[in-house]
């Protein structure tokens, strides 16, 4: 078929970028997976019980279920006080309004998708006027023998066609506008989700690393403020600034409120808290924890995403937490924010960083390599009231830790499901220090009994504690 007259040439975008962007094609090349290539899913027998765990078990300082990789709790309720503030501020201002919305605002959020790229939307249009052309049996040259009139009636037509036809096919990205009310139901539908997401994140960095406690922490698009209430559960009394970007005056409004106990008279429960519309840009220091919950996908282009996850990187002193919806695009802004901080660390030595969970490696996701729809989900279990039945989601994270990876820091490979257990096996789907997904099936027999009973409980999300061994052999 001869090409495409251009009928969409007013919609060809400029072919300038913003620094980030040449920086990213810099650091991605021309695709964004330039790393090791990593081998399909195998299957390794071949483990050994981390010694050190092992002895503590034998000394009985240590229960085998509850290692230092397990990570499972009891499903979470808000705390009272948050959970009260909430009830109050809702039935200020008319529960019947806020429950209709809420179920609206979460199906919103739990669907919201990547914004196209300008690149993207001309290559949408560009196929089907394709096909557009190809279905009306109109060549190029056809069209230009016709009389100035009709070519121009004939192409407004197919316009119009080929417009309807993008908009049908393709996901259309809105800003979300909140007003007070829908920012109560956002409230009402996600604060208990985010917060167990947010508190299933920080009890593992608080399991692993014993030694840290955050006092300055950074919260970009903070919204109602679960990265404040989850922190400050996890290490009470610890924090004495938090900084809050948000760029909702409604979000500001409910989440300065719910530090008050729904009354803006009262004095706020915690202590230094700056809320701000905008990313900062003369902010002295770094923080400890820098935390971005469910707000990548809120941004409006690659571009943007990539200049936030830029400045982010650069404010944290310690610990960078990224949270998104357990789906496909939760998981492509991830994982695409974990590619462009490890390759900027690269060339950055300064502000050099490793992937400190959930990835036990800094090398490229198996799972995009080896999925068509990739995706690295966890689940949370939850309950919104005490008395109510227990809910469960699914949620994708990233912890980036700031300098160099340790020789004594665990490289325990991550359970991507929970441990299947037929009879006398604990069979465990892992993701490894390798980069490479692993089938492992631990007996008493082979493994020995104290490896056996730390796994076979193990549930999606752990570290299980053991070390590659050329010859398993059987404890004693």
């Amino acid at each position: 078929m001869a090409a495409p007259i251009a009928i969409f040439r007013r919609f060809t975008f400029t072919k300038n970028k913003s620094n980030i962007l040449l920086l990213s094609r810099r650091l991605f090349g021309n695709s964004q997976n330039q790393f090791k290539e990593i081998s399909p899913f195998t299957t390794n027998h071949a483990w050994t019980i981390d010694e050190e765990i092992k002895e503590q078990i034998i000394k009985e300082e240590m229960n085998a279920r509850r290692h230092t990789g397990s990570y499972f709790s009891q499903p979470k309720a808000l705390p009272k006080s948050l959970r009260y503030s909430l009830e109050t501020v809702i039935e200020s201002f008319g529960n019947a309004d806020i429950d209709k919305l809420s179920k609206d605002m979460n199906n919103l959020i739990s669907s919201r998708k990547v914004p196209l790229e300008k690149d993207e939307i001309l290559e949408i249009l560009q196929e089907i006027e394709n096909e557009v052309m190809e279905q009306e049996k109109m060549s190029p040259e056809h069209l230009q023998s016709l009389d100035d009139r009709k070519r121009e009636k004939h192409l407004h037509y197919m316009r119009n066609k080929i417009m309807n036809i993008a908009r049908k096919r393709s996901y259309r990205w809105k800003e979300i506008e909140y007003t007070l009310a829908k920012a109560l139901a956002y409230a009402k539908s996600r604060l208990h989700f985010e917060y167990s997401c947010l508190s299933r994140i920080f009890f593992e960095m608080k399991k692993r690393d014993e030694n840290f406690r955050p006092q300055t922490l950074f919260d970009f698009g903070s919204g109602v403020g679960s990265v404040m209430w989850a922190c400050n559960d996890m290490w009470p009394k610890s924090i004495f600034e938090h900084f809050c970007v948000e760029k909702s005056s409604s979000m500001i409004e409910l989440a300065d409120l719910l530090l008050r106990d729904g009354n803006e008279a009262k004095e706020r429960c915690f202590k230094n808290v700056n809320f701000k519309s905008y990313m900062p840009k003369d902010v002295k220091g770094g923080f400890d924890i820098c935390v971005s919950s469910f707000s990548l996908l809120h941004l409006t282009s690659r571009e943007e995403r990539l200049s936030t996850l830029n400045q982010l990187w650069k404010l944290t002193d310690e610990y960078l937490v990224l949270v998104e919806n357990g789906n496909l695009n939760g998981f492509k802004v991830i994982n695409e924010a974990r590619d462009f901080i490890l390759n900027m660390s690269k060339i950055d030595q300064d502000q050099g960083g490793y992937v400190y969970s959930p990835c036990p490696h800094d090398l490229g996701c198996p799972r995009m390599k080896h999925y068509a729809k990739p995706l690295c989900p966890f689940s949370i279990s939850y309950r919104k009231q005490l008395e109510t039945p227990v809910e469960n989601k699914k949620f994708c994270y990233l912890i980036m830790k700031k300098g160099k990876r340790r020789p004594e820091d665990v490289e325990w490979p991550r359970l991507m499901d929970s441990v299947k257990n037929p009879p006398r096996q604990a069979v465990c789907h892992m993701c490894t220090a390798s980069g490479e997904l692993q089938t492992a099936v631990i007996t008493k027999a082979k493994h020995g009994k104290t490896l056996y009973h730390c796994v076979r409980n193990g549930r999606s999300g752990d570290l299980l504690p053991m070390v590659p061994a050329e010859n398993t052999k059987k404890e004693p």
